[in-house]
């Protein structure tokens, strides 16, 4: 995703907008749940020892109503950061982007 630039017509003032994502900690796999080939998240989720996969659900066609938002009714994962060995570094979803717009130009 790239930095949207927004321009406002005061006193020369220029503002802009950036998404800023995390650190991924899972990555997409194709498994067979049932006889059915689903797309799954594949990590390690905290407090365990072992990787695991699972179907993350679908999304909804309509916005939940008031009867979806029953406790219990949403509960995930959480999942530890890979670790990370050599120079490969953190994967990531925008993080590159990100830090270049907080503190690339001190960096020059």
């Amino acid at each position: 995703m790239r930095a949207k630039r927004i321009g406002f017509r005061f006193r020369g003032v220029e503002t802009r907008a950036l998404a800023i994502s995390s650190v991924r900690c899972t990555e997409d796999v194709v498994g067979e749940v049932q006889g059915q080939t689903l797309s799954l998240v594949r990590g390690l989720p905290a407090g365990r020892e072992t990787e695991t996969a699972l179907f993350p659900g679908e999304i909804p066609d309509h916005f939940p109503g008031p009867q979806d938002w029953r406790e219990g009714c949403f509960c995930f994962l959480d999942f530890l950061p890979v670790h990370v060995t050599g120079a490969r570094g953190l994967p990531h979803i925008g993080l590159d982007e990100a830090l270049q717009a907080l503190v690339g130009s001190r960096l020059r």
